[in-house]
């Protein structure tokens, strides 16, 4: 097993961070991010009537999608608990991060597109943009730098998901019924298959590029 040494930092993401962003890498070693498809099974079951409706309370989405930001930042402590990065551990953080960002560009936001009458969510295009930077600093074999640089932008990329009229608030707005397919969805989503890792100067220039894509310092 292959360790890299790590320091550790007191904060939610760096004693408990949270996640994820399917992607894949091009032959030429590109990153290639989630695109934003709608599934015709999910859109079917929201209501049109329910378009452009706020709500801000939590509910069973907000709930899951929180609980697995939790599970991610278990998963991150876990692989970097000693001097080392344990990189079985950090693996799967890094399996569960993915599937988690796929959740919510495959599931979610779509969902919520069509519960605004095809408006896409306010906040979707910054979802996309952490998710990709996210995706990005993935991509490496993880070293300190990348696991603090996860780790920052975690930390505000869930506090705009989980806040009051976060984006997972805003996703209460389906109905019982629908709310039931989104939940089944989210549960059923499956695994990633990971691409192993590849570094280089391409790599980085994709993180660099990436994060500065987000806006965030």
């Amino acid at each position: 097993m292959r360790n890299t040494s790590t320091p550790r930092r007191n904060s939610r993401w760096s004693s408990s961070s949270r996640v994820a962003h399917e992607v894949r890498t091009t032959s030429t070693g590109s990153i290639v991010p989630i695109r934003d498809e709608c599934q015709q099974d999910i859109e079917a079951f929201i209501p049109a009537a329910l378009h452009h409706v706020v709500v801000t309370t939590t509910g069973p989405i907000h709930d899951l999608l929180r609980r697995d930001h939790d599970r991610l930042a278990a998963l991150l402590d876990a692989a970097c608990s000693g001097a080392t990065i344990d990189v079985v551990a950090f693996h799967s953080f890094r399996g569960g991060l993915l599937r988690h960002i796929g959740m919510e560009e495959k599931i979610l936001l779509p969902a919520v597109k069509r519960l605004r009458g095809g408006d896409p969510l306010p906040l979707a295009r910054q979802m996309r943009l952490d998710h990709s930077a996210l995706a990005s600093l993935l991509v490496p074999t993880p070293t300190p730098a990348i696991v603090e640089r996860l780790r920052a932008l975690l930390e505000v990329h869930n506090a705009m998901e989980e806040g009051d009229g976060g984006v997972y608030a805003q996703c209460e707005q389906i109905a019982v019924e629908c709310r039931d397919a989104v939940l089944k969805a989210l549960h059923d989503a499956p695994p990633v298959k990971l691409a192993p890792y590849q570094d280089g100067p391409r790599a980085q220039a994709s993180i660099e590029r990436l994060l500065r894509s987000t806006g965030r310092n």
